[in-house]
């Protein structure tokens, strides 16, 4: 049997003129929504068709036998002995006051979760900028594995710019023609798995040529332990760390360029480095930094254990995905 809403004329009438009243990308949307909607719905009311003489029973049989579990467990344990009725309310006004405090740390959290119509608002507004100068032609439906994910993920998600404008240039290049084939739904993931500081890190890398960087090393006989990294200031820019250089953002770069490496975007060349002559002189530049001076004049009268130090050349760069990742997230389709 198939059932039909059917709307009031005038309610039907004022309906059309908003929805013609959007832009071609929010169309799509408000239609994406409705089509999963009734697929969710057609769903539910299968799985309530074809079970609920069963489900029924079953439900009627499982809330007995918890009615009948907790009658017993009332039974068998009083709910205060005389001897812990102090400390148990107690305990009962401490869990209160626990409460109250998870609440209050909870509270601007909810502000952030974005709902169906600011991700409408939002399509709108940034996927529509950045398909502002595509030819309307060329403006096709996004593929769903790219477009339900990230609408699910900006729930969480949206109210962070830095990963907010990637999922928008990655929603807006899977509704493009000429780079809807670029756009891998894995990449929704990708930066689902990033912080703000990742993004920053990547757009960096993406921007500029590989980057030097250098491993202090103690080596001896047993092999070597990595005691230092130093990498160009390239990445201490204001923009990615506002603060410049410390021991607090070498941690916060370590990590970043670890999930990055982890997800396969940039590689932290271990085999190799830079020899053209403009990477030879930041390499010395980072060899010569007090840093590095500084832990030398430290060690300079240990005893290392037969072990030296050892100053290895590295570089980081963009691998062939994280290229291709960057085509679609990072690089301007619109504005």
């Amino acid at each position: 049997m198939l059932y039909v809403l059917k709307e009031q004329p005038q309610t039907y009438a004022k309906n059309r003129r908003n929805y013609l009243t959007l832009s071609e990308p929010a169309r799509l949307f408000r239609c994406l929504r409705c089509k999963l909607h009734i697929i969710n719905e057609g769903l539910i009311f299968l799985a309530r068709r074809k079970g609920c003489s069963s489900l029924a029973e079953d439900s009627k049989d499982n809330v007995s036998e918890v009615i009948n579990a907790a009658a017993n467990l009332a039974k068998a344990v009083p709910v205060y002995d005389d001897a812990i009725k102090p400390i148990a309310i107690e305990t009962g006004k401490a869990l209160g006051t626990v409460g109250k405090l998870v609440n209050s740390a909870l509270a601007p959290l909810r502000g952030l979760v974005w709902g169906a119509e600011k991700i409408e608002a939002w399509v709108q507004s940034r996927v529509s900028a950045k398909l502002e100068n595509v030819p309307p032609e060329k403006i096709i439906s996004p593929d769903i594995a790219i477009a339900g994910p990230t609408i699910s993920e900006l729930k969480y998600r949206g109210h962070k710019p830095e990963l907010s404008e990637m999922f928008a240039s990655l929603f807006a290049g899977a509704m493009n023609s000429d780079t809807a084939q670029k756009a891998h739904p894995a990449f929704v993931g990708m930066i689902s798995s990033m912080t703000p500081l990742d993004a920053k890190v990547f757009a960096t890398i993406m921007e500029g040529e590989p980057i030097p960087y250098i491993a202090v090393d103690l080596k001896g006989k047993e092999g070597s332990i990595n005691v230092l990294d130093l990498v160009s200031d390239t990445l201490f820019n204001a923009n990615v760390f506002p603060s410049g250089y410390s021991n607090e953002s070498v941690q916060k770069l370590k990590s970043s360029l670890n999930n990055l490496e982890r997800m396969k975007l940039v590689d932290v060349n271990m085999d190799g480095y830079l020899s053209a002559p403009p990477f030879e002189k930041r390499y010395q530049e980072l060899e010569d930094s007090e840093v590095v001076i500084s832990f030398k004049e430290q060690l300079k009268d240990k005893n290392l254990g037969g072990r030296s130090i050892w100053i290895r050349k590295r570089f980081i760069r963009l691998t062939e995905l994280g290229r291709d990742f960057s085509e679609v997230t990072l690089t301007s389709i619109g504005t």
